[in-house]
């Protein structure tokens, strides 16, 4: 069994991480945006994690407002569901963020 699962975990690593979820920055942007009701922009790089739970890490990700808010977040980690990364419908299920900094002053 424990072959098994480490078999599966292998392929489950070679097809999340096959390719680069770089590529989705302006997306991600957007989505974020949307979700927070604040413009949201990646700044750093975007990859898969698989272990401790399945999701996105983010680094180096920046909030703004209207009112000149600005915080920077080094580290930004969205849990997603396996089921997710094979659908056209992602779902969120945890967001973890990593000592924010507010540059507004």
């Amino acid at each position: 069994m424990a072959i098994i699962l480490v078999i599966v975990l292998l392929i489950l690593r070679f097809l999340i991480f096959s390719f680069s979820l770089n590529n989705y920055r302006e997306v991600l942007e957007a989505e974020l945006t949307e979700l927070i009701e604040a413009p949201v922009f990646v700044k750093g790089d975007i990859q898969a994690k698989i272990l401790p739970s399945f999701g996105i890490v983010i680094k180096d990700v920046s909030l703004a407002d209207d009112d000149g808010l600005i915080i920077l977040i080094p580290r930004l980690e969205l849990k997603i569901p396996l089921g997710s990364f094979f659908s056209n419908n992602i779902q969120l299920v945890g967001i973890r963020v990593k000592n924010p900094i507010n540059l507004s002053g």
